[in-house]
């Protein structure tokens, strides 16, 4: 039997078209028409199934995928990698990465902006063409190119030797440390650097410019990612359910954090060169501010994650119809012809939703002049919107404080808090995910009980914006002191006095000992007091008792506090380290955050429903491709430079080589936390604020806007929805 005959003889298809559609119409998409019958006539689907006997296993497979809850979980578990990737796991190792390739804070900013730049490029015209394509497709080969960028991100450590930072690190054959840093070893000597040396100095961005390009690569595969998922989902499922359905599918995204700051914990606590250098050489461990761990390797295995589910996309059809829409295959002839279409070849009419014949997420225009008319004239409705504008300023304000101080708060927790780098990742991981989790989970669960009540959607938001801001009006009051470090924060042998003035790292004790400034290798004396090097502590010798170095015959070392009573020697001494301190602010701290976390997680639900309620349905696709556009041109675009120039100014200690700045070494505890937590508060502040101006207009048009019911059902007096627009209120409304 031919495929003609057994599409025309099969009892299903009776009162179908006897023609088959034309397969070379690009409209027709044989995936849409499935159904539990394995003799399902579909010859592309046998083209795409090669290997099998009439594609019957392939096919199978295609109709359990093709699913709203199958979609929901494979998005959920693309957006665990895509999001723990390209901004979590690379803001967990960003400071180690300033450390290897000695980046400024402003430097890194830029750095950690490269995704969202590049994904700004392509996000209006992937949110809004992608939207007429196939978008399960699309979004499976985004999900491939943030792979490639991940592994691209990961290249420099393989491209560039690390052996020059290893000076001084290796302990020699005979079993001492390198005495380059003690008193008198003439470490002060280079004043002409080699050309070797020379190239080493200051900042190394040059070298990063595999990591730049994998950063623009992932930038670019999360261009549109979020619009099309949410309208893919939007297209499929109930409205009421919708909410819901969101909630599910971004809620794998509370497990981004604690895998992203789990996984750089561990990998940080590797040794970055463990493949050709034996970890067990090293005088220091992860705890030491020397210490550089595999920030790259991270990146390896996301890029492989990434690999694996982004290949299911690839089975899914271009739309999955809501239940409904199967009626074609139940002997419902009206509804057949709405799905196959009319006319010869039985064309499919994608343009038609199965809600009562609105325009869905799928218009397609064929005249391209058509189609930049139907985007100006989209993007003037939104522009024009009060209520959505208000919101886009109430997002962008939040994400320009989110992105920013996400990016450095693992390098905010091991400044202020003296945190290792494995340490704060692993704090930063189990504080995300319960306050995610539960931010999330409540907010998708009420906002989709209140169907549809904008009035509900707005005081949910107003509520959690303000618990936001007092949470981190809280957090500027939780931070340590300053360190004692000789010369930098109080004046050697004065324990008692923390002057701003008059510090020097030379004193009369050290004068002599030709003491190279721009390096951070500290030390701990028997005082109590951390040392930049052994040879500002004025340490002349060193010894090893019972695997450990002493550091004898410290000049500059005070009165011994007796903290060290094992070693046994009748002069001041210092151990390699800094001296521990601890305010018992760290674990406060953290959970505090996790409360705004919460806070944050619930507003975002309401927050979206408030303005995605307030435009056109055949509006949404383009609303979401401009929400991602601003949020990311005014919010994680200049979060990080900004944040990261801020934080530059508070540094007290800058690495230094042949006369180039690198990375900061130290900070000032109260300015860092003033600049990361104040700042935070002031744009939160002003981003509750423009939410409460979106909610003022909400009440407002209420009054005389009929919105539309979540179940799909409209107002008997509710207007067509080209006549909607006209209703809302307008800037040129609003003007004084």
């Amino acid at each position: 039997m031919t495929a003609d005959q057994k599409y025309t003889s099969h009892p299903k298809y009776h009162h179908l078209p006897t023609e088959k559609p034309s397969m070379h119409n690009a409209d027709v998409d044989p995936l849409d028409f499935a159904s539990g019958d394995d003799s399902d006539w579909s010859p592309r689907r046998e083209s795409l199934c090669p290997g099998f006997d009439a594609g019957v296993v392939c096919r199978r497979l295609m109709r359990a995928v093709a699913h709203p809850n199958t979609f929901v979980l494979m998005t959920g578990l693309l957006y665990l990698g895509v999001y723990g990737c390209s901004g979590i796991y690379l803001s967990a190792v960003i400071s180690t990465i300033e450390k290897r390739f000695q980046l400024k804070s402003s430097e890194s900013g830029l750095l950690m902006s490269l995704n969202d730049i590049s994904a700004l490029c392509g996000v209006l015209f992937v949110a809004h063409m992608g939207g007429k394509y196939h978008r399960s497709r699309i979004i499976g080969i985004s999900g491939l190119v943030v792979a490639l960028g991940s592994f691209m991100s990961a290249l420099p450590q393989f491209l560039y030797d690390n052996s020059m930072d290893l000076e001084g690190l290796v302990v020699s054959e005979d079993g001492n440390r390198s005495e380059e840093f003690l008193c008198g070893s003439g470490t002060m000597n280079a004043t002409v650097c080699t050309a070797e040396e020379i190239e080493a100095s200051g900042s190394q961005l040059s070298k990063t410019w595999a990591l730049i390009i994998g950063q623009l690569l992932a930038g670019l595969g999360t261009a549109g990612l979020g619009p099309l998922a949410v309208t893919y989902v939007d297209d499929a499922v109930e409205k009421n359910l919708l909410p819901l359905y969101l909630s599910l599918m971004w809620l794998p995204m509370t497990i981004a954090p604690l895998i992203g700051f789990s996984l750089s914990s561990y990998c940080l606590s590797i040794f970055a060169d463990y493949y050709k250098t034996d970890a067990a050489q090293l005088e220091i461990g992860p705890t030491d501010p020397q210490w550089q761990g595999a920030w790259w390797l991270g990146f390896v295995i996301y890029g492989c994650y990434l690999c694996l589910v982004s290949l299911p996309y690839f089975l899914l059809p271009r739309k999955m119809h809501k239940p409904k829409s199967y009626c074609c295959f139940s002997g419902v002839p009206d509804c057949c012809t709405a799905l196959m279409g009319k006319g010869r070849g039985g064309q499919f009419a994608e343009d038609v939703s199965m809600t009562g014949g609105a325009i869905s997420h799928n218009t397609l225009s064929g005249e391209p002049l058509t189609v930049v008319k139907d985007f100006l004239s989209s993007l003037g409705r939104l522009l024009s919107n009060v209520i959505f504008m208000s919101s886009m300023a109430g997002f962008c304000l939040w994400v320009l404080s989110f992105g920013g101080f996400s990016v450095f708060s693992a390098k905010y927790l091991q400044f202020e808090f003296g945190a290792s780098p494995s340490e704060a990742g692993m704090l930063l991981g189990f504080t995300h995910l319960p306050g995610s989790l539960l931010g999330i989970m409540l907010g998708g669960i009420i906002t989709s009980r209140l169907t549809g009540n904008q009035r509900g959607y707005s005081f949910l938001s107003i509520t959690m914006h303000t618990l936001s801001v007092l949470v981190f009006v809280i957090l500027t009051f939780l931070g340590c002191p300053n360190n004692n470090i000789a010369g930098l924060t109080t004046r050697y042998n004065e324990l008692n006095h923390s002057a701003t003035n008059g510090l020097d790292l030379y004193s009369a004790c050290n004068m002599n000992c030709t003491c190279e400034s721009g390096i951070y290798s500290p030390v701990c004396g028997s005082d109590n007091v951390t040392y930049v090097t052994a040879c500002f502590a004025g340490c002349q010798s060193l010894s090893r008792d019972q695997s450990k170095t002493i550091l004898q015959d410290c000049s500059c070392v005070g009165p011994s506090e007796q903290r060290y009573p094992h070693y046994e020697t009748t002069s001041s001494f210092a151990i390699p380290g800094e001296c521990a301190s601890s305010c018992g602010l760290l674990i406060p701290f953290v959970i505090m955050v996790g409360v705004s976390t919460a806070t944050g997680s619930f507003s975002y639900n309401p927050s979206f429903m408030m303005y995605f309620r307030s435009v056109l349905e055949k509006d949404r696709s383009l609303a979401m491709g401009v929400m991602s556009f601003l949020t990311k041109t005014l919010g994680f675009i200049p979060g990080p430079v900004i944040f990261g120039a801020m934080i530059e100014t508070q540094c007290s200690y800058w690495q230094e080589s042949c006369q180039e700045t690198g990375e900061c070494l130290l900070y000032d505890r109260p300015g860092l936390r003033l600049v990361m937590v104040g700042l935070t508060t002031a744009f939160r502040l002003l981003a509750t604020l423009s939410f409460c101006v979106s909610a003022l207009f909400v009440l407002k048009s209420l009054k005389n806007l009929p919105i539309e019911k979540e179940d799909g059902s409209k107002d008997e007096k509710a207007k067509k929805p080209e006549e909607l627009v006209g209703m809302l209120p307008t800037f040129r409304e609003t003007e004084v």
